[in-house]
């Protein structure tokens, strides 16, 4: 039996293996692992009894693998083929010093996927055979020490050499794999040409979006990559640079289409070029592979760029606040540099008299009630100041769609030149944090301990955030409901999601509550997000298989605009209650840590207006978020996450059961405090 490992090292080096792994698993004698991180498979492949599919991450590549062949080794000693990219050499040596498998039974497949494997190659290869060979078999000891004898034996003082990844040939049957070199043979080193065809159709994973590309594609296109997830004026500033550098060049005036690959979506047009946006989620080297890239190519250097032979890179950006990862040598230099511009960071250049900067470094929850502060702050102060929020990047794009801000920075990429307003504007003391602990457990709403420091006395009407949802695709959502033939008027979302303990509620209720609501004739929709939150998080298992699952399906701003389409949202504290206050959306929430009144929002001038807050405190301490230290360092999110005073028991959401919430939802909706949506929006 045959054991192949293809390892998702880098989405380079496994878009090399792909057309491989395609062949391989056509062959049922052999066995296929594929270790995967990032990229998904079709059906047909994850069926096939020869194919197992596991997720892994970089930091867990080498103690999965030993498990896996540890196992297989206990009643077998097959031969083993473990495919991966060359950047990731060193994970593989510790991987096989783990497992000390006999070097006759160990058959390596190396892709070069990062440019210093291609520049140690090329050096090697133009040493004299009896140097090489030298250089090779220093490092093959070394290797072999640390594998099977020492294995505390380092490859050299500074840590891993290139030199060692081409080492391995001495001791296993290694093959490497070029994109760039002609085959290169002799009696310990074997390097061959990768294929350079068109990708089999028979490949494990599809992207829709290749075949946009393919119909967009032409000589006049050029294709842009931003490796930085900038935000969105900092990427709108990027491509006006590139834009303009175009048009000064009498060279691309033929240029009239542009691809996106990576950064943010943009519009289909600007400035007069017709634009197409790739996630970075596709690989480079998988487009290339795919015929869908054009020869001009724009943009921020990034490995995946080394491998594109045959293109020209016209263009290559500075990133904000820091040098090329990459350092450039040799040819790459030649390769990569024909012309460097440099970003200009419009908003460090802003005066400190004229900005006004808030912080809010929380979560969801948080960030909207800041939204609603600054939305009362801005129409009770008109002023010329600019607003600047710097928060988390995960909700940029809903403070992007609010009007009260006028500028979004992201909490941890932050330029040189910001840095320096952010300096002088403190001067003027004209910075406001809204995440402190006094605020987040203060005895009034957020919204309002968020504004105490300004000393006014502030409107009910203004505190509810705006949203301007003009430029928002609504494509899927409106798909979604038509798929599943959803009522505005009888359509409940529940947010069941296990995450902080002392606000999370049991199985057994949140069952009993979907149960019901089926039952009396809504539909029920579940929502969350389990993949993008800054801590880990789980969805309630709902047993009901009338349920309708959007769980990690939609945006923040697509899930507003969902709840614009609903009538009911069922909820624990959390921040879908608050992203609800932007929305009519009629809101049942149970409060355990911070009361109710404290934490509904604002809506028509009126605190919790169309909503029904539970409070569940425990008998002997109440709402528990009260006896929290505010004082600066005392306690962390993680902290607040596990609060309970009663022994940590959660004793409050434990002992809440499902029939109470059902007969309180009830009364509700039989209630004057209920309002359909839209009968007042």
């Amino acid at each position: 039996m045959i054991f192949h490992f293809y390892i998702e090292t880098s989405p380079s080096a496994f878009s090399m293996q792909a057309s491989e792994i395609s062949e391989k698993i056509k062959n049922t004698e052999e066995h296929v692992f594929i270790l995967r991180q990032a990229l998904d498979y079709k059906d047909e492949f994850k069926e096939k009894s020869n194919v197992t599919i596991i997720n892994v991450s970089y930091n867990n590549i080498s103690d999965i693998m030993s498990d896996i062949l540890k196992s297989i080794l206990r009643t077998m000693q097959p031969s083993i083929y473990i495919h991966f990219g060359a950047s990731h050499a060193e994970d593989i040596c510790t991987l096989l010093s783990k497992v000390k498998y006999p070097c006759d039974k160990v058959n390596l497949r190396i892709y070069e996927d990062d440019p210093l494997s291609i520049i140690t190659r090329e050096t090697l290869l133009a040493l004299p055979a009896d140097k090489r060979e030298n250089a090779l078999s220093v490092y093959a000891h070394s290797i072999y020490d640390k594998i099977y004898t020492l294995n505390t034996n380092l490859i050299s003082t500074n840590g891993w050499n290139p030199v060692a990844t081409y080492s391995f040939s001495h001791l296993f049957d290694t093959i490497y794999y070029s994109i760039d070199g002609s085959t290169f043979s002799d009696n310990r080193l074997h390097i061959t040409l990768l294929p350079e065809g068109p990708i089999p159709p028979s490949l494990l994973f599809t992207f829709p979006e290749v075949e946009l590309a393919r119909g967009f594609v032409d000589h006049s296109t050029l294709l842009i990559v931003f490796r930085n997830d900038y935000s969105a004026h900092d990427y709108q500033t990027n491509i006006e640079n590139i834009i303009n550098e175009l048009k000064a060049n009498s060279t691309y005036q033929h240029i009239e289409k542009i691809i996106v690959w990576g950064g943010r979506k943009t519009d289909s047009y600007y400035n007069g070029f017709q634009i197409l946006h790739l996630p970075n989620s596709i690989p480079l080297y998988f487009l290339k592979r795919a015929n869908v890239l054009p020869r001009y190519i724009a943009g921020e250097m990034c490995t995946e760029l080394f491998l594109m032979t045959g293109h020209e890179v016209i263009i290559t950006l500075l990133p904000i606040n820091a040098a090329p990862q990459e350092q450039l040598t040799g040819k790459f230099a030649a390769f990569a540099n024909n012309k460097n511009i440099t970003l200009i960071d419009n908003d460090g250049l802003l005066s400190p008299n004229n900005v006004r900067i808030f912080r809010c470094a929380a979560s969801m929850g948080d960030v909207v009630f800041a939204l609603g502060a600054l939305t009362a702050l801005k129409k009770q102060r008109p002023t010329s100041e600019k607003f600047i929020l710097i928060a988390n990047q995960l909700f940029e794009d809903l403070i992007d769609a609010c009007p009260a801000v006028d500028c979004y920075w992201p909490l941890n990429f932050v330029s040189d030149s910001k840095s320096k307003l952010i300096e002088a504007v403190g001067d003027l003391n004209k910075i406001h944090i809204f995440d402190r602990w006094e605020q987040i457990i203060a005895p009034k709403h957020m919204s309002l301990a968020f504004l105490d420091e300004f000393n006014e006395d502030w409107n009910q009407n203004d505190l509810q955030p705006q949203l301007d949802l003009s430029k928002l695709d609504k494509t899927r959502v409106d798909a979604f409901i038509q798929e599943h033939n959803l009522v505005k008027g009888k359509t409940v979302l529940l947010h069941a999601i296990a995450g902080s303990p002392n606000r999370t509620w049991t199985e057994e209720g949140w069952n009993a509550v979907a149960d019901h609501m089926v039952a009396s004739g809504w539909q029920v929709v579940l929502i969350g997000h389990t993949k993008k939150n800054t801590r880990k998080r789980d969805m309630i298992t709902i047993t009901n298989p009338e349920v309708i699952s959007a769980v990690n399906s939609f945006s923040i701003l697509e899930s507003v605009y969902l709840m614009q389409q609903c009538a009911l949202l069922i909820a624990c504290d959390s921040g879908p209650v608050a992203l609800a206050g932007i929305t009519s959306i009629s809101i049942v929430a149970i409060y355990s840590q911070i009361a109710a009144l404290n934490r509904l929002p604002f809506r028509n001038g009126e605190q919790g207006w169309n909503a029904l807050g539970i409070d569940v405190g425990c008998p002997t301490y109440g709402a528990c978020g009260r006896f929290v230290d505010p004082s600066p360092g005392a306690i962390t999110g993680s902290d607040f996450d596990e609060w309970c005073p009663d022994g940590k028991t959660y004793a409050c959401m434990k002992g809440l059961s499902g029939q109470t919430i059902v007969q309180l939802i009830d009364h509700f909706l039989q209630s004057d405090d209920y309002i359909p949506q839209g009968a007042n929006a």
